[in-house]
Formats: C-alpha cells, sequence, structure tokens
C-alpha cells in the first residue's frame, strides 16, 4: 500500500530521506523517489549516471559530472546531456566557445580571440581602431 499525501503514512511529514524507510531508491511508506532528496544518491543502483531500478538520470548534479561517460563534444553517451569544462569562455574538452566570461586585453579575448570594441563615433575608445562601417564617420574630423 502506498502512502503518498497520506497523513497516516509513517512518513508522511518527513522532509528527510533518513525519515523513510528505503527499498533501493523508494520509499516502501510512500513511493517517493530518492532523488527529491538531498544526499539521496547512495540510495540508487548506479550504471554509470543512470540509476537502474527507477532511471533517475544524473545530470543534473554538477559534482557527480565523472558517472557520464562524455564524447568529444561533451556529450553523455549514456543519458545525452551535454557537460562542458568551462575555463572561461573556452570548454577545455572539445574546444567550444561561449560568449561569456572572457578575458579580456584590451579588445581581443586572451582565451578565444574574439574582438569587441567600444566605439565612440569612429574610432574604439579602447585600441584607438577607425569604425570600418562608414556610418560612424559623420562629424567634422573624423580620419
Amino acid at each position: 500500500m502506498k502512502y503518498e499525501n497520506n497523513p497516516d503514512a509513517p512518513c508522511y511529514s518527513a522532509e528527510e530521506p533518513w525519515d523513510h524507510h528505503w527499498d533501493g531508491c523508494e520509499s516502501s511508506d510512500c513511493g517517493a523517489k530518492a532523488s527529491h532528496y538531498y544526499g539521496s544518491l547512495s540510495y540508487h543502483d548506479w550504471d554509470g549516471c543512470i540509476c537502474k531500478q527507477c532511471g533517475t538520470k544524473a545530470y543534473y548534479l554538477d559534482d557527480k559530472r565523472e558517472m557520464h561517460d562524455l564524447d568529444d563534444h561533451c556529450r553523455c553517451r549514456k543519458c545525452g546531456f551535454v557537460y562542458h569544462d568551462w575555463d572561461g569562455c573556452t570548454c577545455t574538452r572539445c574546444g567550444k566557445h561561449r560568449d561569456q566570461n572572457h578575458d579580456w586585453d584590451g579588445c581581443t579575448c586572451k582565451r578565444c580571440g574574439k574582438v569587441k570594441h567600444t566605439w565612440d563615433s569612429c574610432r574604439c575608445g579602447t585600441c584607438g581602431e577607425i569604425n570600418p562601417d562608414e556610418s560612424a564617420h559623420t562629424f567634422d574630423g573624423c580620419t
């Protein structure tokens, strides 16, 4: 008999996993899955990143990335989750770039080479490069 949402269940008010009677990763008291509770990874029977008993995936757990079998594109061969190892804007595993956490040296990112100018009309306010956009050159004295 399942006791889910039943005030007579032994674990009805349980907020912690140790208040349940666990049969693997499922509470024999109420049917709750261990994946809903902090620290409950040990209740599962893991085959890599997927529990053999209930199918719960460990993809949402940053500290359990070693459970995944990642290919050269950072995709897990078992569950399909993509997990990059970011060092600033570049993934150290596959080399993919993202547009955040750049390491700027003037207008150029030292890691990925992205260029980002701060145009003040016809010149970059950071490096002084002339804006290649002709429409930026609209006032006298612009060279």
